[in-house]
């Protein structure tokens, strides 16, 4: 519908206060609900009281005009629930909130009442909203602008920019989306900073410290944080944990707020809704996002000192929501791919995961992950980034029929020539497998010898520090990779996808193949770096006796069936005394 200057703006309907009247010259860009900057209105008596009731109290503000779009009634001013209330207080009152919400709860919408609020009703403040993914952020703009073009007029500062991405008002404040990265708004004079999901974000760490700056520096600046747990590590559980006082009384300063599943009155009222839904995401699923517990797995593969230890690393690119490019390709380096096979229906996951094998520790350098690709079209995703990678070996999983038929289009039709092929390994009377051979086929089929080892090879690697694991998705399945029975799998209601990438990458690199094609031996550097450092802590300041005279040059040492070589600064005392 276009309309001419000398129009009249549509009326503001269903509020308790009538509102102005304005010519659409008077609008923004011609568009019929939002204000332009610079309008002089006269406010009447009643619009100036209402205006002093909203600017002094959000939830005011809220239960009478902030509208939203309600399934059964439509867009409807919003009526928040009791800890909608009380978040919408704290807000307000506390410069550092910190929010443990459960799924479906409804913070997005009571975030965006009161950021609007905050905007409208105060000067020169940027408001910085960022999330663990782009389209949340914007999600939330939209809430955002969706209200204020319902808003009645005399309510509303005029608007001098109005994008997707950032609104500007003539009262100087700002409202504007931003990217979780380091640099994302390094530099700013950030009023109000939201993160939402901060569990989520990949490279929370680093992203924190270049973050938290920009409101620490100014005493009336604020933060609200908000999030689903995700397990016992990571910034946020971090943050949640200082929130409390510690032995001596002492917090970090943000005040928390948990809002469980059973706060929520259509989830509480419902008698069936928590078994149902228990039912649906399994125990430990439901507690972890529906209870807000911060699950840690008991009997995980990896110890929890070195899983608590483990930082996601920022993403370098993200070509498309399932791919993360943590270290772009470099020609200089080398790489493997391993794939794992899902169904594509929404279940299990389709994961390939890009290693770098040039040097210690190993890392990964991309990764692949989603649960709706066809296992017809995924080995068109395992080329794409194996290409990507200077055509890098590959190694698919093909234990199911999803496996067999990826590998067959992969291998037969799409003739990638450096799938890895393996055979039973005659050595051990075809109990094991190995890399090529005899009747060697495609993929690799993950037998319980296989899963095994390549577990055992997992733990002994990241405790080492020959495996670097610092990718978000990957370091959480680690979390609930636990033995059960006889075998570790994920947790109830949790995936391993990444892990069992994982598991196969840690089987292969003890493979012959990867010794030959790679020339290294990870056994023997590890046996090596382990003779080195005991040899170190006997002898802490590299000599005995006060001798002096070292020699440069290296020596054998025996030690049962198996040598290591002692370098430099080894004293010829020393080394008559390692050689006896």
């Amino acid at each position: 519908m276009s309309f001419a200057s000398t129009d009249m703006a549509p009326m503001k309907k269903g509020f308790k206060i009538p509102d102005n009247e304005l010519f659409m010259s008077q609008t923004y860009s011609r568009i019929p609900g939002l204000k332009a900057a610079q309008q002089n209105i006269e406010l009447t008596p009643e619009q100036q009281m209402e205006f002093f009731k909203c600017a002094t109290d959000s939830v005011y503000f809220v239960k009478n005009y902030y509208k939203i779009t309600s399934i059964d009634k439509g867009f409807i001013i919003f009526d928040p629930y009791d800890y909608q209330e009380e978040l919408l207080r704290s807000f307000q009152k506390n410069r550092f909130n910190i929010v443990c919400q459960c799924r479906q709860s409804g913070k997005t919408t009571v975030v965006a009442a009161f950021l609007l609020w905050y905007a409208l009703f105060h000067k020169d403040k940027e408001i910085a909203i960022l999330a663990n993914k782009e389209r949340a952020s914007l999600e939330v703009m939209n809430r955002i602008q969706k209200a204020l073009l319902d808003l009645p007029f005399f309510l509303q500062q005029g608007v001098s920019k109005y994008g997707a991405k950032e609104m500007r008002f003539e009262n100087g404040s700002i409202v504007a989306c931003y990217a979780t990265s380091g640099d994302s708004i390094r530099g700013k004079s950030i009023s109000t900073l939201y993160i939402d999901e901060f569990a989520f974000v990949d490279g929370d760490e680093e992203f924190w410290e270049s973050t938290y700056p920009t409101i620490a520096s100014a005493k009336s600046s604020t933060c609200i944080l908000t999030s689903t747990p995700k397990g016992q590590r990571g910034m946020f559980y971090n943050l949640w944990q200082g929130a409390f006082p510690d032995e001596e009384g002492k917090t970090n300063g943000f005040v928390p707020t948990m809002v469980k599943w059973d706060n929520v009155p259509p989830y509480r009222d419902d008698p069936e809704w928590e078994a149902n839904t228990r039912q649906r995401l399994g125990d430990s699923r439901f507690d972890q996002e529906m209870g807000c517990s911060f699950r840690g797995s008991v009997g995980t593969l990896i110890p929890s000192t070195y899983l608590m230890a483990m930082h996601s690393k920022p993403i370098a690119e993200s070509p498309n929501e399932y791919t993360k490019i943590l270290r772009p390709f470099d020609p200089d380096r080398r790489y493997i791919g391993v794939a794992d096979v899902g169904g594509g229906l929404e279940q299990d996951y389709s994961v390939m995961t890009i290693f770098d094998v040039t040097e210690y520790p190993y890392t990964i350098a991309a990764k692949y992950r989603c649960n709706t690709i066809s296992p017809l079209l995924y080995p068109y995703t395992m080329i794409d980034m194996c290409s990507a990678y200077g055509n890098c070996a590959l190694l698919v999983e093909t234990n199911n029929d999803v496996g067999g038929q990826a590998i067959t289009v992969l291998w037969y039709e799409l003739e990638y020539e450096e799938t890895i092929l393996t055979s039973n390994d005659a050595k051990r009377g075809g109990s094991g497998l190995r890399i090529g051979g005899r009747g060697a086929k495609p993929g690799v089929k993950t037998t319980s010898r296989v899963r095994n080892i390549g577990c055992s090879n997992l733990r002994v690697m990241i405790e080492k520090g020959k495996l670097l694991i610092d990718d978000m998705d990957t370091i959480d399945e680690l979390g609930t990779f636990i033995l059960n029975g006889e075998r570790y799998e994920a947790d109830e209601g949790c995936h391993d996808d990444c892990v069992m990438t994982l598991v196969l990458f840690c089987w292969l690199i003890k493979q012959d193949w990867f010794v030959d094609e790679f020339e290294r031996d990870v056994s023997a550097d590890m046996y090596r770096s382990a003779s080195e450092r005991a040899i170190a802590d006997m002898i802490p300041f590299g000599g005995v006796g006060g001798l002096s005279n070292h020699s440069t040059t290296s020596h054998v040492v025996s030690q049962g069936d198996n040598s290591m070589v002692v370098h430099s600064g080894t004293s010829d005392g020393m080394k008559d005394w390692m050689c006896n």
